[in-house]
């Protein structure tokens, strides 16, 4: 069953805790239309302009220029409170401005998208669709950005994975030694690039594999410390030094939670996050981490004020927070779109910082893939 507008995806929290990474009935979650995130998929690339200010190419310098009246180039963005033209990679400053839809058309009419993450090599988009079956199957598809345009078209489904399971988390790998300890090694030595995902392809489990792009092998099952019974929406942050993972896991507790590791530790380490409510979260669902584990995003229920801290699984949030070098958030997380009664989730970073994609709902229960710029 789809999702209606205030109604939980697993229709509780104690059911959201344990069904968390089926992606089998949709996944709803209000987020806001403010601030809070970014990233991008490069110029021309991904239905995201190639700066904040409508992707138009200008020759002022980073902090220079006034925008928009002088839009900015490429892999920067106008900060709305200096109007300067400033680079996407800095983080230090963090919001968007409104969400519009992409052009990201699913391959089965009706169907719904969620889970996009693009491809840094060649600018594609990789995403979830959920048909409109009565199991509602989650199927891995990819879009293309033509040459010229300004979007991602038309996806279609990922041949090599194509079956009667529930694929979710796609998550591109150029460089799949990163995955060292963690997989065969036929596919961490493969010189082609690979895709993660999670997936109920072993009975009984829920693993997250690799899957080499454009081989004839099945996908290899991907180890994560803690040998979790369910394990899910793994994010990875490259540019850290070793490489970091994030993932949802029901290691030791048997309770799902975002927990963090590298490829040599032997357990993974909870990742609690405090809510802007002040109080904590009871799932910080669908993460990202950008590139150097600086920022996390993810998407949770909204919880009431302390002392009662009570979980409201029709008011969910996508949400950002500092990350230390550890993978743990030492401070209170922030609403991307603070106030916002839209279902959100599923949030990622363009390849070039500069916006924020993610998966919105509507009144029906639709979902639909949409960006908003960094400001």
């Amino acid at each position: 069953m789809k999702p209606q507008r205030g109604q939980s995806r697993w229709g509780g929290v104690a059911l959201l805790a344990g069904l968390l990474g089926s992606a089998a009935c949709g996944q709803p979650f209000s987020a806001a239309a403010g601030a809070g995130g970014g990233g991008s998929g490069g110029a021309g690339h991904g239905g995201a302009a190639a700066s904040g200010t409508g992707g138009v190419a200008a020759s002022s310098g980073s902090g220079v220029a006034k925008c928009p009246a002088a839009s900015c180039s490429a892999g920067e963005y106008c900060e709305s409170a200096s109007s300067t033209c400033q680079m996407c990679a800095e983080l230090g400053r963090f919001q968007f401005g409104a969400p519009v839809a992409t052009g990201v058309t699913v391959p089965a009419t009706g169907s719904s998208a969620l889970y996009p993450r693009p491809d840094r090599d060649t600018g594609q988009l990789f995403f979830v669709q959920q048909d409109t079956t009565i199991a509602h199957q989650d199927q891995i598809a990819v879009a293309a950005s033509m040459p010229g345009e300004a979007a991602w078209t038309q996806g279609t489904l990922l041949q090599q994975l194509v079956g009667v399971y529930q694929d979710s988390g796609p998550l591109y790998i150029s460089a799949p030694s990163v995955l060292t300890g963690l997989v065969a090694n036929s596919v961490a030595m493969s010189t082609a690039p690979v895709l993660l995902f999670d997936s109920n392809r072993t009975t009984g489990k829920r693993q997250v594999f690799a899957a080499v792009l454009g081989a004839a092998t099945p996908p290899a099952v991907v180890t994560l410390p803690g040998g979790a019974v369910r394990a899910s929406r793994i994010a990875i942050s490259l540019a850290a030094t070793p490489p970091r993972f994030w993932w949802i896991s029901d290691a030791t507790t048997g309770i799902e939670r975002l927990v963090t590791g590298t490829a040599t530790d032997n357990t993974p380490g909870d990742v609690p996050v405090l809510l802007d409510s002040d109080c904590p979260t009871t799932l910080a669902d669908a993460p990202w981490v950008t590139p150097g584990g600086e920022r996390l995003l993810f998407a949770s229920v909204h919880t009431s004020a302390p002392p009662a801290c009570t979980p409201d699984p029709t008011i969910t949030h996508l949400y950002q927070v500092v990350l230390s070098p550890d993978g743990t958030a030492p401070t209170k997380a922030s609403p991307v779109f603070p106030g916002d009664t839209n279902l959100d989730t599923d949030p990622a970073l363009t390849t070039d910082m500069c916006a924020l994609l993610f998966a919105r709902f509507d009144d029906q229960g639709n979902g639909q893939i949409y960006q908003a710029p960094r400001n």
